[in-house]
C-alpha cells in the first residue's frame, strides 16, 4: 500500500480491522519482544495484537523508508526513564501512536517535535461512567467520546493512564478551541489539543497533539 507524504503539521490516522490484515508473515517481521507479548494472548487477541502490530511497523516502516522489519523500538519513558513502558519510537524523525479495541485498530504519525497520541473505543454496555468522577454525567456516547479524548491526550503527553488530564480550567465552554478541545495535563504547562474522529459504527475516537493548528487525514489501512 502506497504510504502518502507526511509534512510538517500533519496527522495522519490510519483506520485498519483486524480482519481485513494478512498474518502470513506477522512473525518473520515482528522482533521478539513483541512475539512474546503476543503469544501471552489467547486468541482473538494474539491475532488482534499481531495485526495492529504488523500494521505499525509497515506503516512507520513506509514514511522513513525502511522495511518493516529493520525498525527497533525505544520504549523508554520520557519522564521516569524505565526502558520498558514508554511510548514507542522507531526513529527520532517521526512521533506515533497506536490504539485497538476490538477487531479495529487506529495509528496516528506525525512529523517531530509534533506529539500525538490516539484512542478508539468500541461503546459496549455495562460501562460504570458514575465510577469515573468527571465522567459521572454523562450520557454512554458521550462517556465513551470523552474517554477516548481523555486517554489520547495522555498518550501524546507521554504519561500514560497514570496521568491526569482535564479541560482546560477557566474555559467557559469546557475547552472547546478552533484547534480542537484544549486540556491540560499535570506537570505540562502547554495545553493539548484532542479531535473526534469518524471511526466504523459502534466506536468511538481520538487523537490529540500539541499542535495548535495540525491537519489531520484520514486513511483506511488494509495490508
Amino acid at each position: 500500500m502506497s504510504i502518502p507524504p507526511l509534512p510538517d503539521g500533519e496527522i495522519h490516522i490510519w483506520s485498519a480491522d483486524r480482519r481485513d490484515t494478512d498474518l502470513g508473515h506477522a512473525r518473520q517481521v515482528l522482533d521478539p519482544g513483541e512475539l512474546a507479548r503476543a503469544d501471552r494472548r489467547g486468541e482473538p487477541g494474539r491475532s488482534r495484537y499481531l495485526a495492529s502490530h504488523l500494521a505499525f511497523r509497515t506503516i512507520l516502516g513506509g514514511y522513513l523508508g525502511r522495511a518493516a522489519d529493520t525498525l527497533r523500538f525505544d520504549r523508554r519513558c520520557a519522564h521516569c526513564g524505565d526502558p520498558g513502558h514508554g511510548k514507542p519510537a522507531a526513529d527520532p524523525a517521526l512521533d506515533a501512536s497506536l490504539s485497538h479495541s476490538g477487531e479495529r485498530f487506529l495509528i496516528a504519525v506525525c512529523r517531530s517535535p509534533g506529539r500525538v497520541g490516539v484512542d478508539i473505543e468500541r461503546i459496549r454496555p455495562g460501562v460504570d461512567w458514575a465510577a469515573i468522577s468527571a465522567l459521572r454525567s454523562l450520557p454512554r456516547l458521550a462517556g465513551f467520546q470523552e474517554w477516548t479524548r481523555t486517554e489520547a491526550v495522555l498518550k501524546a503527553a507521554g504519561v500514560g493512564l497514570a496521568g491526569r488530564a482535564r479541560p482546560w480550567p477557566g474555559a467557559p465552554d469546557g475547552g472547546t478551541h478552533p484547534a480542537g478541545r484544549r486540556f491540560l495535563v499535570d506537570g505540562s504547562p502547554e495545553p493539548w489539543y484532542a479531535h473526534d474522529l469518524g471511526c466504523p459504527p459502534g466506536h468511538v475516537g481520538a487523537v490529540a497533539t500539541g499542535l495548535p493548528d495540525a491537519t489531520v487525514r484520514m486513511f483506511t489501512w488494509s495490508g
